[in-house]
Protein backbone atom coordinates (compact mmCIF):
# COMPACT_ATOMS: atom_id res chain seq x y z
CA UNK A 1 0.00 0.00 0.00
CA UNK A 2 1.10 3.25 -0.77
CA UNK A 3 2.58 5.75 2.16
CA UNK A 4 0.23 9.17 2.12
CA UNK A 5 2.90 11.09 0.89
CA UNK A 6 3.64 8.82 -2.19
CA UNK A 7 -0.12 9.34 -2.60
CA UNK A 8 0.18 13.22 -2.14
CA UNK A 9 2.52 13.38 -5.18
CA UNK A 10 1.04 10.95 -7.10
CA UNK A 11 -2.64 13.45 -6.99
CA UNK A 12 -0.44 16.29 -7.98
CA UNK A 13 1.14 15.01 -10.60
CA UNK A 14 -1.93 13.76 -12.40
CA UNK A 15 -3.46 17.05 -11.27
CA UNK A 16 -0.59 18.97 -13.60
CA UNK A 17 -1.52 16.59 -16.48
CA UNK A 18 -4.96 15.89 -16.47
CA UNK A 19 -6.33 19.73 -15.61
CA UNK A 20 -4.00 20.35 -19.45
CA UNK A 21 -5.82 17.88 -20.89
CA UNK A 22 -9.40 18.02 -20.12
CA UNK A 23 -9.57 21.87 -18.27
CA UNK A 24 -10.55 22.62 -14.91
CA UNK A 25 -14.83 21.91 -15.38
CA UNK A 26 -14.83 18.84 -17.39
CA UNK A 27 -11.93 17.12 -14.53
CA UNK A 28 -13.93 15.34 -12.04
CA UNK A 29 -12.30 14.14 -8.38
CA UNK A 30 -12.94 10.22 -9.97
CA UNK A 31 -10.99 11.54 -13.03
CA UNK A 32 -8.19 12.50 -11.12
CA UNK A 33 -7.97 9.67 -8.37
CA UNK A 34 -8.16 7.19 -11.89
CA UNK A 35 -5.19 8.83 -12.91
CA UNK A 36 -3.16 8.89 -9.50
CA UNK A 37 -4.10 5.23 -8.96
CA UNK A 38 -5.78 6.41 -5.21
CA UNK A 39 -9.24 6.44 -3.85
CA UNK A 40 -11.53 8.92 -3.38
CA UNK A 41 -10.77 8.37 0.55
CA UNK A 42 -7.18 9.10 0.15
CA UNK A 43 -7.99 11.98 -2.16
CA UNK A 44 -10.23 13.75 0.75
CA UNK A 45 -7.47 12.85 3.07
CA UNK A 46 -5.32 14.96 1.41
CA UNK A 47 -7.61 17.77 -0.34
CA UNK A 48 -10.85 19.31 0.65
CA UNK A 49 -11.81 19.40 -2.77
CA UNK A 50 -10.85 19.60 -6.47
CA UNK A 51 -10.35 23.71 -5.83
CA UNK A 52 -7.77 22.75 -3.12
CA UNK A 53 -5.66 19.96 -4.93
CA UNK A 54 -5.82 22.80 -8.19
CA UNK A 55 -4.30 25.31 -5.54
CA UNK A 56 -1.48 23.05 -4.85
CA UNK A 57 -0.80 22.08 -8.54
CA UNK A 58 -0.38 25.70 -9.21
CA UNK A 59 2.33 25.76 -6.20
CA UNK A 60 3.49 22.81 -7.35
CA UNK A 61 3.78 24.03 -11.00
CA UNK A 62 5.52 27.36 -9.99
CA UNK A 63 8.02 25.00 -7.85
CA UNK A 64 8.83 23.03 -10.81
CA UNK A 65 9.30 25.26 -13.79
CA UNK A 66 10.79 28.01 -11.77
CA UNK A 67 13.87 25.04 -10.99
CA UNK A 68 13.70 24.99 -14.99
CA UNK A 69 13.78 28.36 -15.86
CA UNK A 70 16.57 29.17 -13.04
CA UNK A 71 18.85 26.30 -14.35
CA UNK A 72 18.27 26.78 -18.12
CA UNK A 73 21.25 27.24 -20.01
CA UNK A 74 20.44 31.08 -21.21
CA UNK A 75 20.23 31.88 -16.90
CA UNK A 76 24.20 31.75 -17.53
CA UNK A 77 24.45 33.94 -21.10
CA UNK A 78 26.54 37.44 -20.20
CA UNK A 79 24.96 39.77 -22.24
CA UNK A 80 21.32 40.09 -21.40
CA UNK A 81 20.03 41.40 -24.82
CA UNK A 82 21.71 37.50 -25.88
CA UNK A 83 19.89 36.13 -22.45
CA UNK A 84 16.57 37.03 -23.28
CA UNK A 85 16.62 36.24 -26.74
CA UNK A 86 17.84 32.88 -25.21
CA UNK A 87 14.70 32.47 -23.06
CA UNK A 88 12.70 32.81 -26.12
CA UNK A 89 14.54 30.35 -28.11
CA UNK A 90 14.36 28.01 -24.72
CA UNK A 91 10.63 28.44 -24.48
CA UNK A 92 10.28 27.19 -28.23
CA UNK A 93 12.15 24.58 -27.76
CA UNK A 94 9.94 23.35 -25.09
CA UNK A 95 6.75 23.32 -27.56
CA UNK A 96 6.93 19.12 -28.13
CA UNK A 97 5.32 16.41 -27.59
CA UNK A 98 1.51 16.38 -27.27
CA UNK A 99 0.01 19.80 -26.65
CA UNK A 100 -1.01 19.17 -23.00
CA UNK A 101 2.76 18.32 -22.22
CA UNK A 102 3.61 21.85 -23.23
CA UNK A 103 1.01 24.08 -22.40
CA UNK A 104 0.93 25.91 -19.45
CA UNK A 105 -1.55 24.93 -16.42
CA UNK A 106 -1.47 28.74 -15.25
CA UNK A 107 -3.11 29.41 -18.41
CA UNK A 108 -5.08 26.85 -19.10
CA UNK A 109 -6.54 27.37 -15.31
CA UNK A 110 -7.00 31.13 -15.56
CA UNK A 111 -9.00 31.28 -19.26
CA UNK A 112 -11.67 28.43 -17.47
CA UNK A 113 -12.19 30.10 -13.94
CA UNK A 114 -11.07 33.41 -13.81
CA UNK A 115 -15.03 34.81 -12.63
CA UNK A 116 -15.75 31.43 -11.37
CA UNK A 117 -12.92 30.47 -9.19
CA UNK A 118 -11.60 33.82 -7.54
CA UNK A 119 -9.19 32.25 -5.63
CA UNK A 120 -7.75 29.96 -8.26
CA UNK A 121 -7.52 32.78 -10.58
CA UNK A 122 -5.98 35.43 -7.99
CA UNK A 123 -3.12 32.06 -7.42
CA UNK A 124 -2.79 31.81 -11.64
CA UNK A 125 -2.28 35.58 -11.68
CA UNK A 126 0.54 35.53 -8.56
CA UNK A 127 2.34 32.80 -10.80
CA UNK A 128 2.65 34.62 -13.52
CA UNK A 129 3.83 37.96 -11.53
CA UNK A 130 6.48 35.63 -10.13
CA UNK A 131 7.89 34.61 -13.80
CA UNK A 132 7.40 38.08 -15.33
CA UNK A 133 9.83 39.49 -12.27
CA UNK A 134 12.45 37.01 -13.57
CA UNK A 135 12.54 38.55 -17.03
CA UNK A 136 12.59 42.06 -15.58
CA UNK A 137 16.28 42.57 -14.62
CA UNK A 138 17.35 40.84 -17.83
CA UNK A 139 15.37 42.91 -19.69
CA UNK A 140 15.68 46.14 -17.92
CA UNK A 141 19.96 45.77 -18.72
CA UNK A 142 19.61 45.13 -22.03
CA UNK A 143 17.40 48.20 -22.72
CA UNK A 144 20.01 50.30 -21.26
CA UNK A 145 22.63 48.84 -23.15
CA UNK A 146 20.63 48.59 -26.44
CA UNK A 147 17.70 51.06 -26.44
CA UNK A 148 18.39 53.94 -23.90
CA UNK A 149 16.14 55.96 -25.29
CA UNK A 150 13.08 53.47 -25.75
CA UNK A 151 9.56 54.82 -24.20
CA UNK A 152 8.58 51.15 -23.02
CA UNK A 153 9.08 49.58 -19.71
CA UNK A 154 11.27 46.20 -19.26
CA UNK A 155 7.71 44.96 -16.79
CA UNK A 156 5.45 45.80 -20.04
CA UNK A 157 7.75 43.87 -22.50
CA UNK A 158 7.88 40.92 -19.88
CA UNK A 159 4.33 40.87 -19.80
CA UNK A 160 4.05 40.83 -23.26
CA UNK A 161 6.27 37.80 -23.65
CA UNK A 162 3.78 35.84 -21.41
CA UNK A 163 0.59 37.49 -23.29
CA UNK A 164 2.35 36.18 -26.80
CA UNK A 165 3.56 32.51 -25.36
CA UNK A 166 0.24 32.21 -23.56
CA UNK A 167 -1.54 33.20 -27.20
CA UNK A 168 0.81 30.31 -28.74
CA UNK A 169 -0.77 27.91 -26.54
CA UNK A 170 -4.48 29.08 -27.56
CA UNK A 171 -3.30 28.60 -31.26
CA UNK A 172 -1.01 25.37 -30.94
CA UNK A 173 -5.05 23.87 -29.08
CA UNK A 174 -6.93 25.54 -31.73
CA UNK A 175 -5.12 23.98 -34.90
CA UNK A 176 -3.94 20.88 -33.14
CA UNK A 177 -0.46 22.06 -34.90
CA UNK A 178 2.21 22.71 -32.03
CA UNK A 179 3.86 24.62 -35.01
CA UNK A 180 1.58 27.01 -35.17
CA UNK A 181 3.11 27.50 -31.59
CA UNK A 182 6.43 27.94 -32.61
CA UNK A 183 5.55 30.23 -35.23
CA UNK A 184 4.58 32.80 -33.01
CA UNK A 185 7.19 32.40 -30.79
CA UNK A 186 9.52 32.82 -33.67
CA UNK A 187 7.94 36.31 -34.39
CA UNK A 188 8.15 37.45 -31.10
CA UNK A 189 11.69 36.97 -31.12
CA UNK A 190 12.09 38.73 -34.52
CA UNK A 191 9.95 41.63 -32.53
CA UNK A 192 12.21 41.41 -29.47
CA UNK A 193 15.46 42.23 -32.39
CA UNK A 194 13.93 44.96 -33.28
CA UNK A 195 13.11 46.51 -29.86
CA UNK A 196 16.83 45.74 -28.77
CA UNK A 197 19.05 46.38 -32.25
CA UNK A 198 22.61 44.77 -31.28
CA UNK A 199 24.26 47.40 -32.24
CA UNK A 200 22.17 50.82 -32.59
CA UNK A 201 23.52 53.55 -34.52
CA UNK A 202 22.77 57.12 -32.90
CA UNK A 203 21.63 59.58 -35.38
CA UNK A 204 23.78 62.49 -36.39
CA UNK A 205 23.54 65.69 -34.46
CA UNK A 206 22.27 67.78 -37.77
CA UNK A 207 20.88 66.97 -40.97
CA UNK A 208 23.90 68.42 -42.28
CA UNK A 209 26.24 65.59 -40.82
CA UNK A 210 23.63 62.50 -41.55
CA UNK A 211 25.39 59.83 -43.07
CA UNK A 212 24.17 58.17 -46.54
CA UNK A 213 24.94 54.85 -46.23
CA UNK A 214 25.15 54.45 -49.87
CA UNK A 215 28.27 56.68 -50.79
CA UNK A 216 30.09 56.34 -46.83
CA UNK A 217 31.22 53.77 -44.48
CA UNK A 218 29.85 53.44 -41.50
CA UNK A 219 32.49 53.88 -38.92
CA UNK A 220 30.85 52.20 -36.21
CA UNK A 221 31.17 48.57 -35.84
CA UNK A 222 27.87 46.50 -37.73
CA UNK A 223 27.33 43.22 -36.56
CA UNK A 224 24.22 41.08 -36.63
CA UNK A 225 24.11 38.39 -33.81
CA UNK A 226 21.21 36.30 -33.70
CA UNK A 227 20.27 32.71 -32.11
CA UNK A 228 17.42 30.01 -32.19
CA UNK A 229 16.82 26.83 -30.59
CA UNK A 230 16.52 23.81 -32.94
CA UNK A 231 15.17 20.41 -32.32
CA UNK A 232 17.25 18.49 -34.01
CA UNK A 233 20.40 16.16 -33.60
CA UNK A 234 23.98 17.92 -33.85
CA UNK A 235 24.53 15.98 -36.71
CA UNK A 236 21.64 16.85 -38.83
CA UNK A 237 21.68 20.92 -38.38
CA UNK A 238 25.61 20.43 -39.11
CA UNK A 239 24.63 18.50 -42.01
CA UNK A 240 21.66 21.65 -43.11
CA UNK A 241 24.91 23.94 -42.18
CA UNK A 242 27.76 22.37 -44.40
CA UNK A 243 25.40 20.72 -47.65
CA UNK A 244 25.20 22.95 -50.87
CA UNK A 245 21.92 21.07 -51.88
CA UNK A 246 20.45 22.71 -48.12
CA UNK A 247 22.81 25.10 -47.99
CA UNK A 248 20.61 26.67 -51.45
CA UNK A 249 17.68 26.15 -49.60
CA UNK A 250 17.84 28.71 -46.45
CA UNK A 251 20.62 31.15 -47.27
CA UNK A 252 18.74 34.31 -47.75
CA UNK A 253 20.89 34.94 -51.03
CA UNK A 254 21.48 31.80 -53.18
CA UNK A 255 25.35 30.94 -53.09
CA UNK A 256 27.20 29.73 -56.07
CA UNK A 257 29.20 26.35 -55.07
CA UNK A 258 31.88 24.46 -57.56
CA UNK A 259 30.71 20.91 -56.48
CA UNK A 260 28.32 19.06 -54.33
CA UNK A 261 30.91 18.11 -51.66
CA UNK A 262 30.48 19.28 -48.11
CA UNK A 263 32.10 22.79 -46.94
CA UNK A 264 35.36 22.09 -45.15
CA UNK A 265 38.41 24.45 -44.41
CA UNK A 266 39.37 26.62 -47.25
CA UNK A 267 36.41 26.10 -49.50
CA UNK A 268 35.02 29.01 -51.19
CA UNK A 269 31.52 30.32 -51.76
CA UNK A 270 30.47 33.00 -54.83
CA UNK A 271 27.64 35.26 -54.86
CA UNK A 272 27.09 36.53 -58.23
CA UNK A 273 25.10 39.19 -60.21
CA UNK A 274 22.60 38.78 -62.68
CA UNK A 275 25.45 38.60 -65.54
CA UNK A 276 26.91 35.80 -63.66
CA UNK A 277 30.19 37.94 -62.28
CA UNK A 278 30.92 37.38 -58.61
CA UNK A 279 30.40 40.42 -56.35
CA UNK A 280 31.56 38.58 -52.77
CA UNK A 281 33.53 35.36 -52.14
CA UNK A 282 33.04 33.78 -48.97
CA UNK A 283 35.79 31.77 -47.93
CA UNK A 284 35.67 28.55 -45.26
CA UNK A 285 38.12 29.11 -42.80
CA UNK A 286 36.98 27.77 -39.44
CA UNK A 287 35.04 23.85 -39.53
CA UNK A 288 34.50 22.47 -36.21
CA UNK A 289 32.16 19.15 -36.97
CA UNK A 290 29.04 19.94 -35.09
CA UNK A 291 30.23 22.89 -33.44
CA UNK A 292 31.61 25.83 -35.72
CA UNK A 293 31.43 27.11 -39.04
CA UNK A 294 33.09 30.36 -40.33
CA UNK A 295 33.26 32.03 -43.43
CA UNK A 296 35.40 34.70 -44.24
CA UNK A 297 33.83 37.52 -46.78
CA UNK A 298 35.94 39.59 -49.48
CA UNK A 299 33.73 42.06 -51.20
CA UNK A 300 35.82 43.94 -54.29
CA UNK A 301 33.29 46.74 -53.81
CA UNK A 302 35.06 47.79 -50.59
CA UNK A 303 37.25 50.19 -50.26
CA UNK A 304 39.83 48.94 -48.84
CA UNK A 305 40.85 44.93 -48.70
CA UNK A 306 39.55 43.47 -45.28
CA UNK A 307 41.94 42.47 -42.31
CA UNK A 308 41.97 38.49 -42.28
CA UNK A 309 38.65 37.77 -40.15
CA UNK A 310 37.57 41.55 -40.36
CA UNK A 311 34.06 39.98 -42.16
CA UNK A 312 32.60 36.69 -41.32
CA UNK A 313 29.42 34.68 -41.78
CA UNK A 314 29.42 31.86 -38.72
CA UNK A 315 27.68 29.95 -36.93
CA UNK A 316 28.21 28.13 -33.26
CA UNK A 317 26.83 25.44 -32.18
CA UNK A 318 25.93 24.42 -28.81
CA UNK A 319 24.21 20.38 -27.80
CA UNK A 320 22.06 20.71 -24.53
CA UNK A 321 19.21 18.76 -23.31
CA UNK A 322 16.08 20.49 -24.95
CA UNK A 323 18.52 20.16 -28.60
CA UNK A 324 21.04 22.33 -30.35
CA UNK A 325 21.56 26.40 -29.60
CA UNK A 326 22.23 27.77 -33.30
CA UNK A 327 24.41 31.02 -32.78
CA UNK A 328 24.62 33.30 -35.93
CA UNK A 329 26.93 36.10 -36.14
CA UNK A 330 27.64 38.35 -39.30
CA UNK A 331 29.95 41.20 -39.16
CA UNK A 332 31.75 43.86 -38.84
CA UNK A 333 30.47 45.25 -42.03
CA UNK A 334 31.80 48.72 -41.53
CA UNK A 335 33.33 48.41 -44.37
CA UNK A 336 31.05 48.34 -46.65
CA UNK A 337 29.24 51.39 -47.83
CA UNK A 338 25.77 49.86 -47.55
CA UNK A 339 26.52 48.47 -44.04
CA UNK A 340 23.19 49.22 -42.31
CA UNK A 341 21.29 47.84 -45.44
CA UNK A 342 23.00 44.66 -45.19
CA UNK A 343 22.28 45.06 -41.40
CA UNK A 344 18.89 45.35 -41.36
CA UNK A 345 18.64 42.59 -44.29
CA UNK A 346 19.95 40.07 -41.41
CA UNK A 347 17.81 41.21 -38.72
CA UNK A 348 14.82 40.11 -40.45
CA UNK A 349 16.32 37.39 -42.15
CA UNK A 350 14.24 33.67 -41.75
CA UNK A 351 18.36 31.60 -42.53
CA UNK A 352 17.74 30.74 -38.75
CA UNK A 353 14.05 29.61 -39.35
CA UNK A 354 14.58 28.21 -42.80
CA UNK A 355 17.81 25.79 -41.16
CA UNK A 356 15.63 24.99 -38.31
CA UNK A 357 12.90 23.83 -40.75
CA UNK A 358 15.01 22.00 -42.51
CA UNK A 359 16.89 19.97 -39.37
CA UNK A 360 13.72 18.77 -38.05
CA UNK A 361 12.22 17.94 -41.52
CA UNK A 362 15.12 15.16 -42.06
CA UNK A 363 15.91 14.62 -38.28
Amino acid sequence: MADAGSSRTRLLDAALRVFREKGYTATTVEDLCHAAGVTKGSFFHHFESKEALALAAIECWNDTTGALFAAAPFAQIDDPRERFLAYIDFRAALVQGDIPEFTCLLGTLVQETYRSHPTLRAACETGIARHVATLVPTIEEARARHAPKADWSAEGLARHTQAVIQGAFVLAKATQDPHAARDAIAHLRRYVEQLLPAHPVEPSPTAGNRRRTTSMVTPEPVIVEKSRWIEAPPDRVWAVLTQPRLIRRWMEVEPSLDDEAPLDLGRRLAWCDASGTPYLIGTVIVCEARRRLVLELADASWPRPAAPGEVTYGFTLSEHRHGVRVDFRLGDLSIDADALTWRDAYVASQELERIDRLARENA
